[in-house]
């Protein structure tokens, strides 16, 4: 994961990628994002400006809502 390409804010939006904190505006934890990465449901895509991992939206809300109790 150390070899992630970095994106601007910008083209993060185009690409419809969030951090781990982007995600509480939906409803999800920034932990469970990483519990789920931890288990291997999904991985980061990218890094934002300042480091964060950053994540596809749409794969990470689909196994939210897969995987709901």
């Amino acid at each position: 994961m150390t070899n992630l390409p970095k994106y601007s804010w910008d083209q993060a939006t185009i690409l419809r990628l969030a951090t781990a904190n982007g995600f509480r505006a939906v409803g999800i934890n920034p932990g469970t994002i990483r519990s789920w990465v931890n288990r291997g449901a999904f991985r980061p895509v990218g890094k934002a400006p300042g480091g964060a991992h950053l994540y596809h939206y749409d794969e990470v809300v689909d196994h939210a809502e897969r995987n709901q109790p």
